[in-house]
């Protein structure tokens, strides 16, 4: 391989690497408006099609388990403690394999490239 190759090897990923991370925004900015709308029966349909995806991974009560999981969250604004960060909480509530769903969700998405 050439420099030159190697040089328009790189230009063509620095392009797709970048064109991927403007869809990422886009996808971002949807779902902030998505997510301020969520009500149970969007939960369940967005659990739908996540669980259709990684029917591997998975289980059909995912739905369920957003639902609840919202609650809590929804809770904790309400009644939040100084003392105690989100990303503290947030563990608290995984430590407890309540959600089982839940955090192989969370896992997925934090391996994600963004």
């Amino acid at each position: 391989m050439t420099l030159e190759s190697a040089m328009h090897a790189l230009k063509s990923l620095k392009l797709f690497v970048e064109s991927k991370r403007d869809e990422f925004d886009k996808c971002k900015e949807a779902a902030k408006g998505i997510s301020k709308e969520m009500d149970a029966a969007n939960l369940y349909a967005a659990e739908d099609e996540l669980v259709k995806v990684y029917k591997d991974d998975l289980e059909p009560s995912l739905g369920n388990e957003l639902v609840q999981f919202v609650s809590l969250i929804n809770l904790y604004k309400t009644d939040y403690k100084k003392d105690l960060s989100k990303e503290l909480f947030y563990n608290q509530i995984l430590e407890n394999q309540n959600f089982p769903n839940i955090e192989i969700t969370l896992r997925m998405y934090s391996v994600l490239m963004v």
